[in-house]
């Protein structure tokens, strides 16, 4: 059986260029209906407007919800993109399996530093309707193999419309590749039309050890028009008091909506042991707190505030007037 060599000079070619391999006869071209069946990472990335700057809670200097939003969106991408990459670049090679409803890639064989073999399977379940799986076994023992990415895709007229659902296997690649951060799963589901593209990620028993990072049964939602405006409503783990005798970390829950400008407006709710007794030293029942951010198209601070009112001095302080987030004027604060 044929296998691959290099694998990874090959991704990196790709992801850095953007340019597949020449095509002599039997590769991708004769075989692009089957590259269609296997997901664009351009379907799945979440694109939240990008600037770096110093964040704090003075007008005219990022936002730091907006930092907070941006930062999420790249630890998503990071997960999924990376694994993308790997399953459209092997797309890019010829199969080394050919039969009449499925192509296979692989086995590869792992070169130099490379810990993991990886094979990958697309099947046509019907017109317009794709399988695949990426499967990756150690070094060690390449005959071990297990799925680290499967899903389904109904690819649309042309990259990267179209609609599917899969799940990244990380307790599998922890396995198969020794990974000593990460476990669980993560399901991905999507769909991308001219007018609109949508991802959700839902994270399932997930665990980053390496970054102190816990998500159980936790979705993320992101949207963009194909003006660039979006959504994106997600839970983050962080300390929102600049005091550092407040080291805990809080509970955010936060909508973040934007123009394609990238003008836009953080809504958030807040929970946490330190949170609670704000609460309480204020004379409070409420159990959670409110508390919004909105920015320029540069992303720089124009409002922030806090409800109730008598924690402002600890969460986030009455900066600014709220006429200044329009066309965001209106606060629409995530349910719990």
């Amino acid at each position: 059986m044929k296998k691959w060599y290099g694998l990874t000079a090959l991704v990196a070619l790709v992801v850095l260029t953007g340019c597949p391999p020449e095509d002599e006869g039997g590769g991708w071209k004769q075989h692009a209906d089957y590259r269609a069946g296997v997901p664009s990472s351009a379907a799945l990335k979440l694109d939240v407007p990008n600037q770096q700057g110093s964040g704090g809670l003075t007008l005219g200097e990022t936002a730091p919800f907006y930092q907070l939003t941006w930062g999420v969106s790249v630890h998503v991408n990071a997960h999924v993109l990376a694994m993308m990459a790997l399953l459209e670049t092997i797309s890019l090679l010829p199969p080394t399996e050919v039969g009449d409803d499925y192509r296979v890639w692989g086995p590869s064989e792992p070169q130099g530093l490379e810990a993991v073999a990886w094979r990958m399977r697309v099947d046509k379940r019907a017109e317009g309707h794709f399988g695949f799986v990426l499967e990756g076994a150690p070094k060690a023992d390449p005959s071990a193999f297990q799925a680290v990415v499967s899903g389904e895709h109904f690819p649309g007229a042309q990259r990267p419309r179209g609609r599917g659902s899969m799940t990244l296997h990380f307790d599998h690649y922890r396995a198969v590749s020794q990974d000593p951060c990460r476990d669980g799963r993560v399901q991905v589901a999507w769909e991308a039309t001219a007018e609109l593209r949508s991802v959700e990620v839902s994270w399932e028993a997930y665990v980053d050890t390496c970054r102190d990072v816990t998500l159980t049964d936790t979705t993320y939602a992101y949207e963009q028009a194909a003006d660039h405006s979006g959504t994106f409503l997600f839970m983050a783990h962080d300390n929102i008091h600049e005091d550092a005798a407040r080291p805990g970390l809080e509970t955010v829950t936060m909508r973040s909506r934007w123009n394609g400008d990238g003008l836009g407006r953080a809504d958030v709710r807040l929970e946490g042991e330190e949170i609670a007794a704000d609460l309480q030293a204020a004379g409070l029942e409420a159990t959670s707190v409110v508390a919004s951010q909105c920015w320029d198209t540069l992303f720089r601070l124009t409002f922030a505030d806090t409800a109730p009112e008598a924690l402002r001095p600890l969460v986030v302080p009455l900066l600014g007037e709220e006429a200044a987030c329009a066309p965001f004027s209106a606060a629409e604060y995530p349910a719990l």
